[in-house]
């Protein structure tokens, strides 16, 4: 039951009862080192989290909760990006290869994000989110509300997950290994900010978007075609309790430097002879040869 998940992370909730002129040219190379290529401040404009639209007291409208799916999805997921081979002459001929990524190298990066807080043991701690490919349910037709995890990752390699529906309904306490510290995580809508108490003290307080951003920066850029942010990730995948895992399959996606949808591929859908994927780079194909992604003109 294998299904794409992007990983690449704002936040859930079942929100049912509370929705709630050389000078510049500096400005840009700096932007364009740190953001892969991307505006930081136009990122800001598009990712941007919709206000509660209701602080207690009424059911949040459908016209509303699509708000809030469409923004985490353009934040933290993306479409599946449709692949095909025989429609296009001489995919299975490539012709020059013009770029070279290997996966390996860049799997979950954007999982370890600037976003960090310390524990109790001296850890650090990386925030980050995506959403599982599948339903608590087992299916994949819920919204992305229902999918969506925040990410929580040591520098000594454990991993937790915590359901966005859990933290914004309250609060949800995460333990780490090896440490003494209890760790509360909520979401507030209201605010539209993650925060992270022990002890009785904030270690993490940060906005929504600050989440999308610092994510968007660990984003691989290419340097072919339209030049997307690129990223390679496991796939989360939750159970029945909603709990999420890392699944065994890998997932692409193409994150556009417009307004267009991130794109996201199975890794498995990509063979060694090629494939094209139109919406990401109709003039280009894509294959994998010993878990090195080749861009080719065909």
């Amino acid at each position: 039951m294998k299904r794409a998940v992007l990983i690449i992370a704002g936040l859930a909730a079942s929100l049912s009862a509370v929705f709630q002129d050389a000078g510049a040219g500096e400005v840009r190379a700096s932007a364009d080192k740190a953001f892969g290529g991307l505006d930081p401040s136009s990122m800001d404009m598009r990712f941007q989290a919709p206000a509660a639209p209701a602080r207690a007291g009424r059911t949040a409208s459908s016209a509303e909760m699509d708000q809030w799916n469409g923004y985490l999805a353009r934040g933290f997921g993306g479409v599946k990006a449709a692949v095909s081979t025989a429609m296009y002459k001489g995919v299975s001929a490539p012709g020059a290869v013009v770029e070279r990524v290997e996966l390996e190298k860049i799997l979950d990066a954007n999982l370890k994000t600037k976003l960090t807080f310390q524990t109790a043991s001296g850890d650090t701690v990386h925030v980050s989110g995506a959403l599982a490919a599948n339903c608590d349910s087992g299916g994949t037709s819920c919204g992305e509300n229902d999918r969506y995890f925040l990410i929580f990752r040591t520098s000594r390699g454990q991993t937790v997950f915590v359901k966005g529906r859990a933290a914004f309904l309250g609060s949800r306490e995460i333990l780490f290994d090896g440490d003494g510290g209890k760790y509360l995580v909520s979401i507030s809508m209201l605010r539209r900010r993650l925060t992270v108490e022990t002890a009785g003290r904030v270690v993490l307080d940060v906005s929504l978007d600050e989440l999308v951003v610092a994510l968007r920066e660990k984003g691989k850029r290419l340097e072919s075609g339209a030049r997307h942010n690129f990223y390679y990730n496991t796939e989360i995948l939750q159970d029945s309790a909603g709990n999420g895992r890392f699944g065994k399959g890998r997932v692409l996606t193409f994150a556009p430097r417009g307004d267009a949808p991130n794109q996201t591929v199975s890794a498995s859908r990509i063979s060694p002879e090629g494939v094209v994927i139109e919406n990401v780079e109709p003039h280009l194909g894509f294959r994998i040869v010993n878990g090195i992604l080749e861009i080719y003109q065909f």
